[in-house]
């Protein structure tokens, strides 16, 4: 239960985490994007990011998927293994044996990488930001067909379709708003 727990909070701590890096520029000044007070690389900003953002970083957001997927990958063998099911199936029921990882590394990259990317475009335009989402899930619409990570071939056909729908909102976002 607690995994589950944590495996739901990653993307919100991921959010807030990566948001101690946003900064803006105002008046030749650069501030923290979710704190106008808080002047971005100033002592208390440095303080936030040493004691704070690096140690969530390592631990958290690199680490808990590290960690579970170590476990994995030790065991991958025994998959199937009842008590292996309870305590980790969270991560790899529904996958293919040789796809365990999908969603420890795969997904988990994915939102890495959108998140921080939206965050690191936040001060470029809306259309640079579509694009750079785009290209996010274009890169996994890819490992999508190549890999077949899920284990029902309608499972894989209904995320190709979802990312072709996310990609196809993305591009009429972009050139008809």
């Amino acid at each position: 239960m607690t995994l589950v727990f944590v495996f739901l909070l990653y993307p919100t701590i991921l959010n807030y985490t990566l948001e101690m890096f946003n900064c803006i520029e105002i008046n030749e000044e650069r501030f923290l994007q979710s704190n106008f007070d808080m002047v971005c690389w100033g002592r208390t900003h440095i303080i936030q990011i040493v004691f704070i953002a690096i140690p969530v970083t390592i631990i958290w957001i690199l680490g808990f998927p590290l960690f579970i997927f170590r476990i994995l990958y030790k065991n991958r063998d025994n998959l199937s293994d009842k008590d292996l099911i309870i305590k980790y199936g969270l991560f790899y029921i529904g996958l293919t044996d040789k796809a365990f990882w999908w969603e420890l590394i795969a997904v988990n990259l994915r939102k890495l990488v959108f998140v921080g990317a939206t965050l690191a475009a936040y001060s470029y335009s809306a259309n640079m930001q579509g694009l750079i989402a785009f290209l996010v899930i274009f890169i996994n619409h890819f490992f999508l067909k190549w890999i077949k990570p899920y284990n029902k071939p309608y499972l894989n056909n209904l995320d190709i379709l979802g990312s072709l729908i996310s990609q196809l909102t993305i591009l009429s976002g972009m050139f008809f708003l």
